[in-house]
């Protein structure tokens, strides 16, 4: 619960840095309108429902959003920007190991009908990978890169990178009852 509370307090200040850059590009104040919760909670009662929710977007979610900072940090020079990366990429692979360990936390509990939901969730991901034809970065991407901007090209290519080198695995790790999902997810879902 403590790091739950912790990881909310990240996407906070995550969202400070964010509307920071983008006024100081933008050349005045930007901030948030209203949050929309509208049907944010639907079937949060259902074990089975927190558990798909746990793994897309925690387990598959957070592990791109470490990716992505990752490369970004990996790409920008400017200061300010490498210690906002820097932040989020630490964060958000402390957050993805929280998912995973609540993940396995979960199924443990759920027993046969936790591992059947992995399963189901493994098969998803499973024909995403198969669709393919996805464009491969370009020049562009990489200079966008060097300014912190995560194209969908970049994107999409480590999300397919995330769910065939960690996520899948990592699933079936948890539903083979081999131990950790992630042997030390911070630097696993942080490396590429």
């Amino acid at each position: 619960v403590l790091r739950a509370q912790a990881a909310m307090g990240d996407e906070t200040r995550h969202a400070r840095y964010a509307f920071a850059l983008a006024s100081a590009y933008r050349g005045r104040a930007l901030g948030p309108d209203e949050l929309a919760l509208d049907g944010a909670l639907i079937g949060s009662d259902d074990a089975r429902t927190v558990l798909r929710r746990l793994v897309r977007e925690g387990c598959v979610g957070e592990t791109i959003a470490s990716m992505e900072a990752r490369e970004a940090l990996s790409r920008v020079s400017d200061r300010a920007l490498r210690f906002v990366f820097g932040e989020i990429a630490r964060d958000e692979a402390e957050h993805a190991l929280l998912a995973w360990k609540s993940a396995q936390f979960l199924v443990e509990k759920l027993g046969e009908a936790g591992r059947a939901t992995l399963r189901e969730e493994m098969e998803i991901l499973a024909d995403e990978l198969c669709d393919g034809g996805l464009a491969r970065p370009g020049q562009v991407d990489e200079a966008l890169l060097a300014l912190g901007y995560v194209s969908d090209a970049v994107r999409a290519e480590l999300r397919r990178e995330a769910l065939e080198r960690t996520v899948i695995p990592g699933l079936r790790r948890i539903v083979d009852g081999r131990g950790q999902p992630v042997e030390d997810a911070p630097s696993t879902v942080a490396e590429r």
